[in-house]
């Protein structure tokens, strides 16, 4: 049976308005625009964008990928998806990336108005001005300068995707309770949308608790429905599926925390404060940066966990007190807390205590909360409101567009980072001294890979990274000792063994380089450059048999690589397989670029098969996958 219609004060207009609609999206538009002029940062863009050949087609075998992979310890096939539109779209051009989040952005901000205009004109919920309610709701969201990370951090994409199909399977629930059951479409609508953002991030693992807390209030259909509770068990499966998953796909990473690098204890009393820190952040957002550490000494009973702690259990408190006067506070409460729940750390990833992104889809409870609270107060007083929102626009919006600034490369991020404070922690340090690196500007870089060994002298990252800044300096002894401290504080670390493979390739030693490509292979046995350089050694060592094979499993992973076909091509010539090497060097002309580089090693190969008189030429047809210049196959000698 339908509900029955309720006459809500919908607000100043006395009615729906699009005015209402389109303001917080517009502005959340206008405000993050510059970001189409960020391009990517040395920060996981590479491995899930600019280093990643799997976004660069489509094809079955990059599908296969994508739906089976826990590659940078996620199982995110959507995410990789939307990655190879945006690739299919405009390659490794930025703005194409960024285009795609702030569309993303603007959609949820969208969501977030009609959800909140939704909850709040439903019959159950106390008498609140609809439409500036969900007006300020919305522009909270839209224009918070906390979201900046979330929308300017190119392999974030999947964060605004994750909470797009997040936010709809809430709008759709909330159609539910005048279609009930598993017959009609809201529900099943919600399902799909529910496990499109599993696919996308497992912040969405959430979900299934928002929807009890919505069937308990506003929706109250726990007490009229006794089998709502049994409707959710599909949810449920789904993020119990995702909580079996996510830990195996981070601890194939080795992302998980061990409890000797962050005790249980402080875990809890980091988790509490974590909570009064991003409320902090919301009601105050400045002094915002990309990586919040944990403090070097870690005490559990400091005098800033007890507080935050005392703080959510006072809040809670009040909040849940208040139920039955304004249930609306304790629902929104209870929503910024279960959905933050799974960044809180109690299982810890990584090495931050916080990070800005966590809060993207959190972050709609205390909004909420604000938006309604501020719009019950100034709802007969509408000069007041306008005024109020106008100033509330120009704040968040001056705030967001200080916060995209540095996002405009490498070296403006991490420089705005390290200099910003003075206890900057040892990854964005280690991270500017890439920077450093990749600009050409190597004193500089070994400064800054001095000062994170002096952070973190047990990190294995700083020590490789101060390794090749000395090998590009010439201090190639001093490198090498980098190099293999580096190897042996992390046997799990590949990148020193690839480098001491470099420097060995540069001595002329053969069999060392092979040696340490084969142990770096051992721990990253897909990286496509390492195979290419171990196939191009072995050729060296007269391995061919060795080398074939190591080149085709660089094939296997890059199908239409035409350096790759070129140098197996020649490798089957030597072994005395003309009829493979034709074969493999007509593919390398079907998808080789029409360049005279590429010309002049494809008539060398061929001069080299003896056989002219059908000469092959390159037809440029490459499907764009791989790299398509011999020297950017090999990696840069430290």
């Amino acid at each position: 049976m339908a509900r029955p219609e309720v006459q809500r004060s919908r607000g100043f207009s006395g009615g729906p308005s699009l005015a209402w609609t389109l303001a917080p999206v517009c502005l959340a538009f206008l405000f993050y625009l510059p970001v189409l002029g960020d391009g990517f940062v040395n920060w996981d863009d590479p491995s899930f964008i600019t280093d990643n050949p799997h976004i660069r087609s489509l094809r079955p075998d990059n599908l296969a990928w994508m739906f089976t992979t826990f590659y940078t310890g996620n199982w995110i096939p959507l995410a990789w998806l939307s990655l190879a539109l945006d690739y299919a779209l405009g390659g490794l051009t930025p703005w194409v990336y960024h285009l795609h989040s702030l569309f993303l952005h603007c959609a949820n901000t969208l969501l977030v108005f009609l959800f909140a205009r939704k909850f709040l004109s439903l019959p159950s919920v106390p008498q609140l001005p609809v439409e500036p309610a969900a007006f300020l709701t919305a522009l909270l969201f839209g224009l918070h300068p906390l979201h900046v990370e979330s929308v300017a951090w190119a392999n974030e994409e999947r964060d605004v995707l994750c909470a797009f199909f997040f936010l709809l399977s809430l709008l759709l629930y909330l159609e539910t309770p005048d279609k009930p059951g598993w017959r009609n479409w809201p529900l099943r609508a919600c399902l799909g949308s529910f496990l499109l953002a599993l696919m996308a991030k497992p912040m969405a693992v959430t979900l299934p608790f928002v929807l009890v807390l919505l069937d308990a209030w506003p929706l109250k259909q726990l007490q009229a429905r006794p089998h709502a509770l049994r409707e959710k068990a599909p949810f449920f499966l789904f993020s119990l599926a995702e909580a079996v998953v996510a830990p195996l796909a981070q601890g194939s990473a080795h992302a998980l925390a061990a409890n000797s690098v962050v005790p249980p204890a402080y875990r809890v009393m980091n988790a509490f404060h974590s909570v009064i820190f991003y409320l902090a952040k919301m009601a105050l957002p400045t002094d915002l940066h990309p990586f919040y550490h944990f403090p070097r000494v870690g005490v559990i009973l400091s005098a800033s966990n007890i507080i935050s702690a005392l703080l959510v259990v006072i809040l809670s408190t009040v909040f849940l007190a208040l139920q039955r006067p304004l249930p609306w506070l304790g629902t929104a409460w209870l929503y910024f807390l279960l959905t933050l729940l799974p960044v809180l750390g109690l299982v810890q990833t990584g090495s931050q205590a916080a990070a800005d992104r966590f809060t993207y889809l959190p972050s709609l409870g205390p909004f909420f909360l604000a938006g309604a609270g501020a719009a019950r107060l100034l709802v007969n007083r509408r000069i007041l409101f306008f005024g109020a929102a106008a100033l509330l626009a120009a704040a968040l919006g001056f705030l967001t567009l200080r916060q995209l600034a540095p996002w405009k490369d490498d070296l403006t991020f991490w420089e705005s980072q390290v200099k910003a404070r003075q206890d900057s922690p040892y990854i964005p340090t280690a991270n500017l001294g890439r920077a450093y690196l990749d600009a050409g500007r190597y004193a500089e870089a070994l400064e800054q890979f001095d000062r994170a060994v002096a952070l973190e002298p047990a990190m294995a990252n700083p020590h490789n990274g101060r390794g090749m800044a000395l090998g590009y300096l010439g201090r190639l002894d001093e490198a090498r000792d980098e190099f293999k401290k580096a190897a042996a504080l992390d046997p799990l670390y590949p990148h020193p063994h690839f480098n001491l493979a470099a420097l060995d390739e540069r001595a002329g030693d053969w069999k060392g380089e092979e040696l340490e490509l084969e142990a770096g292979l051992a721990v990253d046995p897909g990286n496509a450059e390492a195979l290419y350089d171990l196939g191009l050694c072995r050729e060296k060592l007269g391995d061919r048999a060795g080398a074939t094979e190591s080149l085709r499993a660089v094939l296997s992973r890059d199908p239409s690589n035409p350096w790759v076909m070129l140098e197996l091509g020649e490798v089957l010539l030597a072994s005395g397989d003309k009829d493979g090497a034709m074969e493999i060097l007509r593919q390398a002309a079907a998808h080789g670029p029409p360049s005279p580089e590429f010309r002049h090693r494809l008539s060398e190969v061929l001069a080299q098969a003896g056989d002219q008189s059908q000469p092959i030429e390159p037809t440029g047809r490459s499907d764009g996958s791989g790299i398509n210049t011999a020297p950017a196959l090999r990696k840069a000698t430290p």
